[in-house]
């Protein structure tokens, strides 16, 4: 069997194939085995508006994760279950088309969002093609707490929108909701020791 090493320095590889979205990001964070098949993960990252992409909408912001996980030694230490808490800022900017609430014209709004997620997760984590070389990936489900405001807007149009006439948006109530919430993620890293 083999055992975890003592630190892997990883980042995000699927944010490279995410250039078609409004949303792109960058990540590094690090795993530390903690004690027998238990290491500790935790990241932090900044989203940002695509370089290459012509859409007015874009989100930034930030996040940071922090997990626990627990690899079973009789799947070869590579397989894991975990605990994630992330926490994530984000500033918006969509496009809402007000026309099918009667108001002939599109329009630029911003919206700031905090969420507070928790999430259940499997993954795999195993060395590639040399190494101190790994491939993560990771699937979680969960529950997300989110207060969300929308600014710029006037009274009616804030009324179009909770209504859910407008196309593109989704009131986010200041007082705060919980949503289900997925996660997925694949990372590459690098074992320091």
């Amino acid at each position: 069997m083999s055992e975890r090493p003592g630190l892997i320095i990883k980042t995000s590889a699927l944010s490279l194939l995410n250039w078609r979205t409004p949303t792109s990001y960058l990540d590094i964070g690090a795993e530390f085995r903690l004690y027998d098949s238990f290491t500790l993960d935790g990241d932090i990252g900044r989203y940002y508006r695509p370089f290459w992409g012509s859409n007015q909408e874009y989100t930034r912001g930030y996040f940071s994760d922090v997990s626990l996980r627990w690899y079973p030694k009789s799947w070869e230490e590579t397989y894991y279950f975990g605990l994630q808490y992330r926490y994530q800022k984000k500033k918006a900017v969509i496009e809402a088309d007000f026309s099918d609430a009667g108001l002939p014209y599109t329009k630029l709004i911003d919206v700031d969002r905090n969420s507070n997620f928790v999430y259940a997760l499997f993954g795999h984590s195993r060395k590639v093609l040399i190494d101190r070389l790994y491939i993560d990936w990771s699937i979680g489900l969960g529950v997300e707490h989110r207060v969300g405001v929308l600014s710029g807007v006037a009274d009616f149009e804030q009324e179009a929108i909770e209504s859910g006439q407008v196309d593109g948006t989704k009131y986010d109530e200041e007082a705060g909701r919980f949503l289900p919430a997925y996660y997925y993620e694949i990372k590459i890293g690098f074992s320091l020791f």
